[in-house]
C-alpha cells in the first residue's frame, strides 16, 4: 500500500500554516507523526504575476496563457522528480496530475494574476510521507514555497539559499526566513537541493517568458522579480525569437505496422513504447 493510501485510512489531522514563523517551525521540526495533511495559506504560497500595460484591465493576454500552461508543466516535472526521481511528467498518473494542478485567479489591474499553489504543497506532503524524513519534507517544501513567492533565492554556484528582504516583510517574518535558510544550508541531503534548484529555475524561466511575451509593458513583477521598462527591452533584445514548432512525442510510440496500399491514404499503426 502506498503512503498516500495509508493516510486515507487515518483520522484527518491537518497542519495549517498561516505565518512565516509557522513555516519556519515546519522546516525545523517537520510535522508530527499523526499529521495527515498540510495546508499553507495562500497569503504565503501564491506566485504573483503583474503586468502594467495600457488596455489590459484585468484580462489575461492570450500569449500569457501559454506561459501559464508551461508553468503548470514545470510544476508537473517538479512533482514527478519529488515522487519518482525523474523530472518526466509522464511518470505522473492521471490522479497525480489532478492533485498537482494549480489554479489561477485574476485581480483587477493591468493584469495581476495569482497562481495558487497551496493545494500543490499539500499533495506533495502526502505523497512524500514514507519517502523522505519529516524534517526533510518540511525544509524542502518550506524552501520551495518561499522561492516561488520570491522570499528566498537559490544560488546555483554555492548551492545555498539566501533570504530576500522585501519591503512588506516585517522583522519577525524575516527572522523566520533566516531560520529556514540556516536549516536548509546546514543539511547535506541531495534531493532537497535539487528540488530547490528546480524551483528557482522554474521561477527564472517563467519570469523571462512573461517578459518576452508582454507587449507595451511598462513594469512587470513575477514572484518578487521586478522588471522596469528598460530591463524589459534589454531582456527582449537578447532573447531569441520564439518559434511555434509543433510538439512531438518522440520516443513514446513505435510503429508496429505500415500499410501503403490504401488508395487515398497511408495507414500507420503504433504501439505505446514501454
Amino acid at each position: 500500500m502506498e503512503p498516500a493510501d495509508q493516510l486515507s485510512f487515518l483520522p484527518s489531522k491537518p497542519l495549517v500554516i498561516n505565518t512565516f514563523e509557522e513555516l519556519a517551525k515546519f522546516s525545523l521540526t517537520g510535522a508530527d507523526s499523526d499529521v495527515t495533511s498540510v495546508r499553507i495559506c495562500p497569503e504565503i504560497s501564491t506566485i504573483e504575476i503583474e503586468i502594467e500595460a495600457n488596455g489590459l484591465d484585468g484580462a489575461i493576454p492570450g500569449d500569457q496563457l501559454r506561459t501559464l500552461w508551461e508553468l503548470q508543466q514545470d510544476l508537473y516535472k517538479l512533482a514527478a522528480f519529488a515522487l519518482h526521481g525523474s523530472a518526466d511528467p509522464r511518470l505522473l498518473s492521471s490522479e497525480e496530475r489532478r492533485l498537482f494542478e494549480v489554479r489561477v485567479s485574476s485581480r483587477k489591474g493591468s493584469w495581476i494574476g495569482d497562481v495558487l499553489t497551496s493545494d500543490f504543497w499539500g499533495s506533495l506532503f502526502q505523497n512524500l510521507v514514507g519517502k523522505m524524513s519529516g524534517v526533510e519534507i518540511g525544509v524542502t517544501i518550506s524552501v520551495c514555497v518561499l522561492i516561488f513567492t520570491g522570499y528566498l533565492a537559490y544560488n546555483s554556484h554555492n548551492k545555498k539559499v539566501e533570504a530576500v528582504k522585501k519591503e512588506e516583510t516585517n522583522q519577525k517574518g524575516f527572522e523566520a526566513m533566516v531560520q529556514i535558510v540556516d536549516s536548509f544550508n546546514k543539511k547535506q541531503e541531495t534531493k532537497p537541493a535539487e528540488l530547490a534548484a528546480q524551483a528557482q529555475n522554474i521561477i527564472d524561466t517563467t519570469a523571462e517568458k512573461v517578459v518576452k511575451r508582454s507587449y507595451n509593458a511598462e513594469r512587470i513583477t513575477v514572484a518578487g522579480k521586478v522588471f522596469d521598462e528598460e530591463q524589459i527591452q534589454k531582456l527582449k533584445a537578447r532573447s531569441k525569437p520564439e518559434t511555434n514548432e509543433p510538439e512531438t512525442l518522440e520516443g513514446v510510440f513505435i510503429v508496429s505496422e505500415l500499410d501503403k496500399n490504401l488508395p487515398d491514404r497511408i495507414s500507420i499503426q503504433c504501439a505505446l513504447k514501454i
